[in-house]
């Protein structure tokens, strides 16, 4: 017992020595007297000689095929069209509903007209790509189809072009097939 608590005293007094600084000493990667406050960088020379000219290189065109938009201006069509009307000559069908999405380069045509004066529904849908032409929408065929008189499916051909005069003014939009057949939508979103 007497060993143990003479021990603990040695270990009490070595304890209380390192803590008032008396023990070793450890050296620390902050040691106050190696810093230096006044020290400054040194000054440049008083004459540095000049750099010699950098040629002028002609601006290059930097292939970005990271930018996938290409900062293009948006489309005016850009958005989601509601049909409003349907014209056929001197006739408004107005039981045809639809909707035609237009996105900066595609465009995805829905519609339906399901009651007289026809007697078969007529259905139509169909995705293309499209470009503007001075007043004209051009259009390619993705997938599209629509129907005969007779109700039966009629398939687009792939890469089929076709080209519509369109007119544009504020939220609605006119697709025209002849001048007396054409759609007109009004956007939605």
């Amino acid at each position: 017992m007497r060993a143990l608590s003479a021990f603990v005293a040695t270990g009490l007094v070595a304890g209380i020595a390192l803590a008032s600084g008396a023990g070793l000493r450890t050296p620390s990667l902050q040691d106050p007297g190696r810093q230096d406050p006044v020290r400054r960088a040194a000054t440049p020379p008083a004459n540095p000689p000049a750099l010699p000219p950098v040629a002028e290189v002609p601006g290059a065109e930097v292939a970005r095929r990271d930018l996938i938009q290409r900062f293009q201006q948006p489309s005016p069509l850009e958005g989601a069209w509601r049909l409003q009307r349907f014209v056929v000559g001197a006739n408004v069908i107005d039981s045809a509903r639809g909707y035609l999405t237009f996105t900066r380069t595609t465009m995805q045509l829905y519609i339906l007209q399901a009651e007289p004066p026809i007697r078969v529904p007529l259905v139509q849908a169909g995705a293309r790509t499209y470009r503007i032409e001075a007043d004209q929408l051009v259009t390619t065929s993705l997938s599209g189809h629509d129907n005969h008189r007779d109700g039966s499916l009629r398939f687009e051909a792939p890469g089929m072009i076709e080209r519509r005069n369109f007119l544009l003014a504020g939220s609605n939009l006119r697709i025209e097939q002849t001048s007396d057949i054409y759609m007109e939508f009004v956007r939605v979103e």
